[in-house]
């Protein structure tokens, strides 16, 4: 198993954990970047790149401290940040030359990186019975392609709705087995003429969304922030960054706090929490106004049963807001994340137009997303896995 971190990993940890409770299973987890700590803060034994160092020739080591960045997260070691870009020069210059490699690394960064070599390598030398990763470009990538070619079952567990990641998705050398989100992200890819085996899973991060929507949990939280029952609260979940994925600006924070503060002012009854990303906050505390933090030690299912609606831009936030029935507003989203096309949440062309939607909020409209039940997700990975794993056996190729 291997994946990124962020997201990705919180995707995979449900299922690392009840692989390694299993005797039969001798399961091998890899953590790129910032995953390997967050795999073992969740107690489970994760290894880095610093794994596939044993070929790497010495001379890439040297190029990578000369030319890589340093690493900017207190997660990921130098030693993982050098292993990782040495590995990725040395495989791009074996494909396009010493030169044209370091070239190439100065204009794109790690995004040139596909180290299928390494992969190559480490996966005709191991031989296992299924590789598992996220759908993740780059370092995922190389390794559902190495194994693809080498005849090993591959299983990409997603997260999301994959809308950047369809076009190497929905190539014939990825993974034989892609698990989704829902119905809506499977009919999306076979539309992108994926030819993997699609299994509607849902998303395994989301299965403690179950918590969140317990009326216990909703009235203690509730109770913990001295909210009455006739009183609203409006979470705004913060961006983590000036921009987002696609490139496009965030709205000004400042102007969306003065837009809640005029909700606020308008609507006598409603509560304003802002929740900040926590790797990286956009806001100091002492400048959100009238509106307040959540107490450090909640997890987002915390928040979500403590809220009546929530405000986002394209946080996944919003989609397990959705989930849980809460009303939704995204402010200029274009479809990217699909919230307001699917249903899920209602968008608003720029900050003010989102006063009058949350004084007034539409609950979101499950149907078209088309998910699983909630807190089945990882169970259902488990059986795709076992089903993989029991074909292999019958066909007599498990190690």
């Amino acid at each position: 198993m291997a994946c990124y971190g962020g997201g990705h990993v919180q995707s995979l940890i449900p299922v690392a954990k009840a692989l390694s409770a299993r005797p039969e299973i001798d399961l091998l987890v890899v953590g790129f970047t910032t995953a390997r700590a967050s795999f073992q803060r969740a107690g489970i034994p994760a290894e880095s790149y610093c794994y596939f160092l044993d070929d790497i020739e010495h001379k890439w080591l040297k190029l990578a401290r000369r030319h890589a960045p340093a690493s900017r997260h207190a997660d990921i070691t130098e030693d993982e940040n050098l292993a990782y870009h040495a590995i990725g020069l040395q495989d791009l210059a074996a494909e396009e030359g010493q030169e044209a490699a370091l070239a190439k690394f100065e204009r794109f960064g790690r995004k040139c990186f596909l180290p299928t070599r390494t992969f190559d390598r480490f996966l005709n030398n191991s031989r296992p019975d299924l590789v598992i990763t996220s759908s993740s470009p780059r370092s995922e990538l190389a390794m559902i392609r190495s194994a693809r070619q080498l005849g090993i079952e591959t299983l990409v567990i997603s997260d999301l709705f994959l809308q950047a990641e369809a076009k190497y998705v929905c190539a014939t050398d990825y993974a034989a087995n892609v698990s989704v989100l829902s119905d809506y992200v499977r009919d999306f890819l076979f539309s992108k003429g994926c030819q993997s085996h699609i299994w509607v899973t849902g998303n395994p991060a989301f299965d403690p969304l179950v918590d969140a929507a317990s009326e216990d949990l909703r009235l203690k939280r509730r109770h913990e922030l001295g909210l009455l029952d006739t009183q609203s609260l409006v979470m705004w979940v913060c961006p983590s960054a000036a921009v987002s994925i696609l490139g496009r600006p965030f709205a000004d924070p400042s102007a969306i706090l003065n837009m809640l503060k005029d909700l606020t002012e308008q609507t006598p009854g409603t509560q304003i929490m802002v929740r900040q990303h926590p790797n990286e906050r956009v806001l100091k505390t002492d400048k959100i106004g009238p509106a307040f933090e959540p107490p450090a030690n909640w997890k987002i299912e915390d928040c979500l049963a403590a809220c009546d609606s929530v405000l986002v831009e394209t946080s996944t936030v919003g989609l397990q807001a959705a989930l849980l029935g809460k009303p939704v507003v995204t402010i200029k989203a274009d479809g990217y994340p699909p919230y307001a096309t699917l249903g899920l949440a209602t968008d608003v062309l720029d900050v003010n137009a989102a006063l009058p939607v949350l004084q007034n909020p539409t609950k979101p409209d499950l149907a078209r997303l088309g998910a699983p039940s909630l807190g089945s997700a990882t169970a259902r990975v488990l059986r795709v896995i076992e089903t993989l794993l029991v074909q292999r056996q019958s066909a007599g190729t498990v190690q």
